[in-house]
């Protein structure tokens, strides 16, 4: 026995009812001449069209600074440098927010720091790279 075609009305009888919560078997009945299967065939596929819908959606929207972000050449020593968008495309800027200090290695602002280095980064002291690490004195021995 072949199941009727899904028309409109059959596909908007289907997701009111499930919007409703009725079971694949109630659906089935109030529509008749589907299966339980068929109901939860076509729901599956409903579900991955408007997945695919949202998903080109969101590729297609540009992204968006959260900040008004800085050009290279407007960036201080307090500005943080963290990358926002590819360089050499149209949009690409850095974070700009204050809270860097590259006098004391810490390029970036607090919220990007916990991002680069993990959550502790922001909290530690940041620590000079050129400078040597502290020898440790011995006493010599007599």
């Amino acid at each position: 026995m072949r199941a009727r075609r899904w028309t409109e009305q059959r596909v908007k009888t289907l997701r009111r009812l499930a919007a409703q919560g009725a079971s694949a078997r109630t659906i089935a009945g109030r529509i008749g001449g589907v299966s339980r299967a068929a109901v939860l065939g076509k729901i599956s596929r409903l579900r991955r069209a408007a997945n695919a819908v949202e998903a080109a959606a969101r590729k297609c929207s540009p992204a968006r600074p959260r900040g008004p972000g800085k050009t290279l050449l407007e960036l201080t020593n307090h500005s943080c440098r963290w990358p926002i968008g590819e360089p050499g495309r149209r949009g690409f800027h850095f974070c700009g927010a204050d809270g860097a200090d590259l006098e004391r290695a810490m390029p970036y602002c607090a919220r990007h720091a916990r991002r680069a280095y993990g959550n502790d980064a922001a909290a530690a002291e940041p620590k000079n790279p050129r400078r040597a690490p502290a020898r440790r004195r011995v006493a010599p021995r007599s």
